[in-house]
């Protein structure tokens, strides 16, 4: 689980607010998005209540202070080494790489909403972003075919 902040919801004229996705990694290797107003620790209790397992993090101490005194939960810290590589295993890399990328389909969406002058229109935010297929198995040519073609 991460946090990620990002602009959204108006904050006054040409203004937005300060929002955060939260990026959940799923033992069967699917990737999920919440959404929250706050990057407290309540959105983190809410979307993990039922949580058992390995809580991969980085050590913001919202996860810290979930998983103590939870014996069901392993919690494991991921972050940068002090010569900026990853501590994490390749495949969690390669993942993250992934998520990114998919996060990058999303911006380049919002882009093109103003572009096209549209991002006003919330139903033609969903509209644009709809076809973006999130699996995994889905090619980085699919997805930028998807979004392009949206336009």
């Amino acid at each position: 689980m991460d946090e990620t902040p990002i602009k959204a919801g108006r904050a006054g004229p040409g203004k937005l607010k300060p929002t955060w996705y939260w990026p959940l990694y799923g033992d069967a290797d699917e990737l999920s998005f919440t959404w929250s107003a706050s990057r407290g620790s309540a959105h983190v209790k809410a979307q993990l209540k039922d949580f058992a397992g390995t809580l991969l993090t980085d050590g913001y101490a919202a996860y810290d202070a979930f998983a103590q005194d939870k014996p069901e939960i392993t919690q494991r810290t991921v972050g940068r080494t002090a010569d900026g590589t990853s501590s994490a295993p390749a495949t969690a890399s390669r993942r993250r790489s992934r998520a990114l990328e998919l996060i990058g389909v999303l911006y380049e969406v919002e882009q093109a909403l103003r572009d096209h002058k549209l991002a006003a229109r919330p139903s033609s935010s969903t509209a644009a972003a709809m076809p973006i297929p999130w699996s995994r198995r889905s090619s980085a040519g699919a997805i930028s075919n998807a979004s392009a073609s949206t336009w």
